[in-house]
């Protein structure tokens, strides 16, 4: 039947009892069949079964009603017994299926969130890969892809070279800033998905994994990571702090190189 029934052995089973009880009580009737009476004299005995066999109808209509009694009674409790017995082993299969069902549906879970990980991963690379710097004039492209940090920071560093003095956060900030506004259409973009596809892989905190982290942190240049690092000092990026902190993205920020 279930796994409950396999584990109890067979002088367990309520149908043995049940066997055994009504042996026992035809075993009783029928050695008190064979039980002899005498009369005070000694002289005349007779059996309890020929007793019964010349008994009115009445008479053998009451001691048959004794065992049929005895034995529904005997019955009764076996079937009680049984179906306990059932609905105790309907309990654990049934607490087995639920842990199957849990166990089936928490790694349906773990892939879904394993599929939506590298999902995201394709659509921040391909973001970046589709990114382009082009000449003014003839539309030529210049820079692709990864290409375009490099000319991003290259540029910031630039501009910041024609201050007089060292320059300020202030003054970096205002410089990145321009450069933001100018770039804003794939800047934006790049920043905005980064952001939440980082705050939904760090939200599913039952099966995001510390290698998820690292691969992600893994796909961002050096020079990403700068442009990142300036655009989370300003206003428009503060949000990205906390996420920054969750995935240690400045853990492989090359500092030294910082304007």
């Amino acid at each position: 039947m279930s796994s409950g029934s396999n584990k109890n052995p067979w002088y367990a089973s309520p149908m043995f009892w049940g066997v055994v009880g009504t042996v026992a009580l035809f075993a009783i009737y029928g050695g008190l069949a064979f039980v002899v009476d005498c009369d005070p004299t000694g002289l005349v005995c007779t059996s309890k079964w020929a007793q019964f066999v010349g008994a009115s109808p009445n008479e053998i209509g009451d001691t048959l009603a004794g065992l049929a009694g005895a034995l529904a009674f005997l019955w009764i409790v076996v079937t009680v017994m049984l179906q306990s017995q059932e609905l105790r082993e309907q309990r654990e299969e049934m607490k087995l299926q639920r842990e199957e069902f849990e166990a089936s549906n928490l790694n349906m879970e773990a892939q879904l969130f394993e599929n939506t990980f590298f999902a995201l991963v394709s659509t921040q690379n391909s973001i970046v890969e589709a990114m382009d710097i082009r000449r003014a004039k003839g539309n030529e492209i210049l820079h692709q892809g990864r290409d375009c940090f490099s000319y991003f920071y290259k540029r910031l560093a630039e501009r910041l070279e024609w201050y007089p003095s060292e320059a300020t956060k202030e003054d970096i900030l205002k410089e990145y800033n321009i450069l933001y506004t100018k770039h804003r259409s794939d800047l934006g973009h790049y920043f905005r998905f980064l952001y939440n596809a980082l705050k939904t892989i760090n939200s599913d905190h039952r099966h995001v994994k510390d290698y998820h982290r690292k691969l992600f942190r893994a796909l961002l240049s050096d020079d990403e990571l700068k442009i990142l690092f300036y655009n989370s000092q300003t206003e428009r990026g503060k949000n990205f702090q906390a996420i920054i902190g969750a995935f240690d993205l400045f853990d492989n920020l090359p500092v030294d190189e910082l304007v």
